[in-house]
């Protein structure tokens, strides 16, 4: 095995200086680093959609609770239209893409049991395959009623055909792909900005 010899002092100085100070012409202004703490203000302007929708939706949850313990609150009714439509579509989608939609329907949302006013919110962005993916879901589970407690869901779920529910996740997830949720989504955050804007108010 070749073994690389040390440099010598000379270059190993050129080396050290080049580290410090970068090449002269060749400096290249790095991105803003976001995270969850940026304001609302900063992501309007430096965030992609995707870190947009992203932290945005954690902001609003910060402020409600969200999270609680091993539990996740999905409460309609306490969000202003604005919030509910960030809530709903990214909560929805990050479910189903990243886990079908047996993982969707194992949140308990309360004030949308029956996603009917999840479904609204994607045809309202333009996303129409999606809004009839879940409709389609919810008739070929209940017969277009779903039980409002995740655990009568999730036992509708596993009477569906394995074969049926992955031909569901697979359509939802391409449609995902073919027209970007967070593209449009960002566009909405982005329009409605002003009524977002106390996302950096304490609560």
């Amino acid at each position: 095995m070749r073994l690389l010899r040390e440099p010598r002092p000379a270059v190993l100085s050129v080396l050290i200086v080049i580290g410090f100070f970068g090449l002269s012409g060749c400096e290249e202004e790095l991105p803003p680093m976001l995270d969850f703490d940026t304001k609302f203000a900063d992501l309007l302007t430096d965030a992609t959609d995707r870190e947009l929708c992203k932290f945005t939706f954690y902001k609003i949850c910060n402020r409600y609770d969200f999270y609680t313990g091993d539990s996740i609150n999905v409460e309609v009714e306490k969000y202003a239209p604005e919030e509910c439509m960030v809530i709903l579509v990214w909560h929805t989608t990050d479910n189903t893409v990243n886990g079908g939609f047996r993982l969707a329907f194992s949140v308990r949302y309360n004030g949308d049991p029956d996603f009917r006013i999840t479904e609204k919110h994607f045809e309202q962005l333009g996303l129409h395959e999606q809004k009839t993916i879940l409709a389609e879901v919810r008739d070929a589970a209940s017969e277009g009623e779903l039980p409002e407690t995740p655990k009568e869901r999730q036992a509708l779920m596993r009477e569906l055909e394995r074969t049926v529910i992955e031909s569901f996740d697979s359509r939802f997830r391409n449609a995902c792909e073919e027209e970007m949720v967070e593209h449009k989504l960002a566009a909405y955050i982005r329009e409605h900005a002003a009524a977002l804007s106390h996302l950096d108010e304490a609560k």
